[in-house]
């Protein structure tokens, strides 16, 4: 289920980063996801009671949220999936493990502090190394990605308390619809009413597809956590980053270099690390 789920994670990013209007995208994405999860919420017989706690957390996300699709469009506008995809995939669990160490007093182990370094060489290399000579735009989209790694890990740590209070189903209805709200109403001001239709005009199937399969993706993981530890899954899905290599490549042409792909590996070592011994 959990490799399932890394496979369908990268499918969405790949069509976020085809399509025509990426932040539109992202917003039918959250529109329609939303609606998914609140039909199967009705049909799975889950308590619709949601407690101040619970309407905290899904308003803190869907804020998050909103920020997370507009940087994310935004930066697949500037730089390659291969490059941007894993940079947001491994700043997450390093400025997770940051915010513990920070505001919860944790302390990770040895091994857990050589993940960490581990991901962030395979960051530098990314962002800094792997690809010298490439324009100003391509380095602004790194930059970027970084952020959306950052909303990544200020999501999850919300969200770890949030499902403990609403069933995970409900929640991530609630989150994608106040998400989409938020986000709608920065696109509006920023003149795009048009690009709505056109965007789903465009490519009604890819982006069906793609709602249908990040909702699920999500929804696999949820199940995979009710009977396996956490500390497996997290490294399986961080395959992910290297899936994005191989989509990226295959089907949207961008280079591969050594670089890309040796750092792709050391992000995917180091989050493993983190997530194992940690």
């Amino acid at each position: 289920m959990v490799l399932i789920s890394a496979v369908g994670h990268v499918y969405w990013n790949f069509r976020l980063k085809r399509a025509l209007d990426p932040a539109i995208f992202a917003w039918w994405l959250q529109v329609f996801g939303s609606g998914l999860c609140l039909v199967l919420a009705a049909f799975s017989g889950v308590r619709w009671t949601v407690p101040p706690a619970g309407w905290a957390c899904a308003f803190a996300t869907g804020a998050v949220y909103a920020a997370y699709y507009c940087l994310m469009a935004e930066s697949y506008n500037r730089a390659d999936l291969t490059r941007a995809y894993p940079i947001a995939r491994g700043v997450a669990p390093v400025a997770s493990l940051a915010l513990g160490v920070l505001l919860l007093g944790e302390n990770p182990s040895k091994l857990g502090w050589i993940g960490i370094a581990t991901v962030c060489c395979g960051l530098w290399v990314l962002a800094f190394g792997a690809d010298q000579g490439e324009p100003r735009r391509a380095s602004t989209g790194v930059g970027l990605a970084v952020m959306v790694g950052l909303c990544a890990a200020a999501y999850s740590a919300i969200d770890k308390k949030g499902v403990s209070l609403v069933s995970p189903v409900l929640y991530l209805g609630l989150t994608f619809a106040i998400g989409s709200g938020l986000q709608g109403m920065v696109l509006l001001a920023g003149g795009r009413r048009g690009a709505f239709l056109r965007e789903i005009r465009n490519g009604p199937v890819e982006l069906l597809s793609a709602v249908t399969v990040a909702t699920l993706s999500y929804l696999l993981v949820l199940a995979a956590m009710q009977s396996a530890p956490v500390s497996y899954i997290v490294p399986l899905r961080s395959t992910s980053v290297l899936l994005s290599l191989v989509v990226g490549r295959i089907w949207l042409g961008e280079r591969v270099t050594l670089g890309r792909a040796v750092s792709g590996a050391l992000v995917v070592v180091g989050i493993a690390l983190i997530s194992l011994f940690g």
